[in-house]
């Protein structure tokens, strides 16, 4: 046991760590204390815009869903009168294309509306 603390003590010897000023320390760990709080709100902020996104984005796919069911009758008239083969599945397709698309628009719409408005 001896033996290895003295390895210890030669291995460590020749290490002397710089110590450095304690204000430049505590001046640079309060500098970095604020940038994490800083990014921390930032995150926190960006987390708020993006929930509200989805809760729009959530109810835009719901409306669009309503008015596809309201009005699939008459597209599917429309469409059987082009394709009369495979007219359900055409106009389930559309309308589809359509609340995704609509539901992809309101998310990027909020998203970008509450970030350049800065709403948090």
């Amino acid at each position: 046991m001896i033996m290895e603390d003295n390895k210890l003590t030669e291995l460590f010897a020749d290490f002397k760590p710089e110590i450095s000023d304690s204000a430049d320390f505590m001046a640079r760990f309060n500098r970095n204390l604020e940038l994490a709080e800083i990014a921390r709100k930032q995150i926190e902020a960006s987390r708020r815009r993006s929930r509200r996104a989805v809760v729009i984005a959530a109810l835009a796919g719901f409306a669009g869903g309503v008015m596809s069911t309201i009005c699939y009758p008459a597209l599917e008239r429309s469409v059987a009168m082009f394709v009369p083969d495979n007219a359900s599945t055409l106009t389930w397709a559309i309308f589809s294309a359509m609340t995704l698309g609509l539901i992809f628009a309101a998310y990027d719409l909020a998203l970008a509306f509450s970030a350049a408005r800065n709403l948090d």
